[in-house]
């Protein structure tokens, strides 16, 4: 049970540390934009380019929903141990 609850309290962390850095926030948002530049200025005969950058979009916000995921899971993992051991992982000096 611990080793669960650890891995997810430390896969939660780096899934914070990532959504939070900077280098990948600039990553989603130039990406977002550029394909979102680029649906607007596709002309009407342009379907399947326009399919590829619905596909790309959906494909950013599946990553982010999924770092997203992992950091609820943690959460969810930090609530269950404090209820479980009366202990809050994230300050065990204080316990």
């Amino acid at each position: 049970m611990s080793d669960n609850f650890d891995k997810d309290l430390e896969r939660a962390e780096q899934a914070r540390f990532l959504l939070s850095h900077p280098m990948l926030e600039e990553a989603f948002t130039v990406l977002e934009e550029t394909y979102t530049d680029a649906w607007k200025n596709s002309r009407h005969d342009q379907a399947a380019e326009r399919e590829k950058i619905y596909t790309a979009l959906n494909i950013i916000a599946a990553v982010r929903g999924h770092l997203d995921a992992v950091v609820a899971g943690g959460s969810m993992a930090e609530i269950e141990m404090k209820e479980i051991t009366g202990k809050d992982k994230r300050f065990p000096f204080f316990n």
